[in-house]
């Protein structure tokens, strides 16, 4: 989704709200490049936790430290 919470509800308003009926599997880069990343995240967040054994989450590429230090983003070094 990178970002994009329009392409979320497209999403949901295509397949419906996670559910028992309905399973989500999604698969990361879901706060690079768009505005709403932390809505995005806040979501998939709060259904995982309402629906543990039905929406499943991985990271991708856009949520590890070393594409985040290729863009610019600071971490602290420990």
């Amino acid at each position: 989704m990178h970002g994009q919470y329009d392409e979320l509800l497209t999403i949901l308003k295509l397949n419906g709200y996670p559910s028992v009926r309905s399973a989500y599997f999604f698969t990361g880069d879901y706060i690079d490049r768009g505005i709403y990343a932390v809505e995005i995240l806040v979501t998939l967040i709060a259904w995982k936790c309402l629906y543990p054994d039905i929406l499943f989450m991985i990271r991708g590429n856009h949520e590890s430290k070393q594409v985040h230090k290729v863009h610019g983003y600071i971490y602290n070094e420990l």
